[in-house]
């Protein structure tokens, strides 16, 4: 289980947070949270924007160390998971390892 902040400079585009979220999201990553702010840019970045990413940072310790389930993504993940175990099973002569690691993770939803 993985678990994720979007991370990123609110003034290049708005959108930018909710396009990392969704992709954290695709690549099956829980999203605890989204946080506009410059990490390359941290020295110059107000003491408020500071404090955000560290109370989300907070947050996603927290969500880690519980192995929290936010209900709101957990469509979206099975939608993943499925398409994930397709793949594997598509390509399991190809990467067998693939397939292995698959089914020692998860035994009881095998690829085929």
């Amino acid at each position: 289980t993985a678990y994720a902040i979007s991370e990123c400079d609110w003034s290049s585009d708005v959108c930018l947070p909710i396009y990392l979220a969704k992709t954290l999201l695709k690549n099956g990553c829980w999203v605890v949270d989204r946080v506009g702010i410059s990490m390359a840019e941290w020295s110059q970045v107000e003491e408020e924007k500071k404090g955000q990413l560290l109370d989300a940072v907070d947050r996603l310790v927290g969500a880690a160390r519980e192995r929290r389930v936010f209900e709101d993504q957990v469509a979206t993940l099975q939608e993943n998971f499925e398409m994930m175990r397709g793949y594997v099973s598509c390509f399991k002569d190809e990467f067998p390892h693939e397939y292995r690691a698959w089914i020692s993770r998860w035994p009881d939803c095998p690829p085929d």
